[in-house]
């Protein structure tokens, strides 16, 4: 390999931690990283006043009974306990990465296998969260998992990048309808 290309591959490499690092500060200073702090065998639920009001939200919108309101309580916590040892996994490969790529010697193999490692640890949290919508449209009736529906696209249509306000902003830019 030239030294113009290991220089631009090492820029790249560069960009993408910086871009890593930028998204974990990102997180820990939005509500998207406040969701649960595991201490020992509990799980401590942080934020959690946004999490009641969303609670309280849904079950009052889809008008579930108490059995309802019960079994989506705990498909929730347990929910909550899965991806937060996903989210554990991103950050400690995150930690390897970042070590690797700031290290006397970078190995490009090894950074390109964290890289692959991160993004399936990604693909297992998209997935858990996709099954957890699963296993709560399964506790409601047909008239409630389309109000459910409807909310979840409502709600999703606001939460761009991870969970929060749209990254960039609504209302900038040439498509602006200001």
């Amino acid at each position: 390999m030239d030294k113009k290309s290991k220089v631009c591959w090492s820029l790249l490499i560069l960009f993408l931690v910086l871009n890593i690092v930028f998204i974990g500060v990102w997180i820990n200073r939005t509500d998207v990283g406040s969701i649960t702090l595991l201490r020992g065998d509990r799980t401590k639920e942080v934020g959690s006043k946004g999490y009641n009001k969303y609670k309280s939200y849904l079950i009052k919108e889809l008008k579930m009974d108490s059995i309802q309101a019960k079994e989506y309580s705990k498909l929730k916590r347990i929910h909550v306990a899965q991806v937060v040892q996903t989210m554990k996994k991103i950050d400690s490969l995150r930690v390897l990465l970042g070590n690797e790529v700031f290290s006397e010697v970078q190995d490009s193999g090894r950074i390109a296998l964290l890289i692959e490692d991160i993004t399936a640890q990604k693909m297992i949290f998209e997935w858990k969260n996709i099954n957890h919508l699963k296993d709560v449209k399964s506790i409601l009736s047909e008239e409630q998992r389309n109000t459910f529906d409807k909310l979840h696209k409502k709600m999703m249509s606001k939460m761009k990048h991870g969970g929060g306000p749209p990254f960039r902003g609504e209302g900038r830019g040439r498509n602006s309808r200001q």
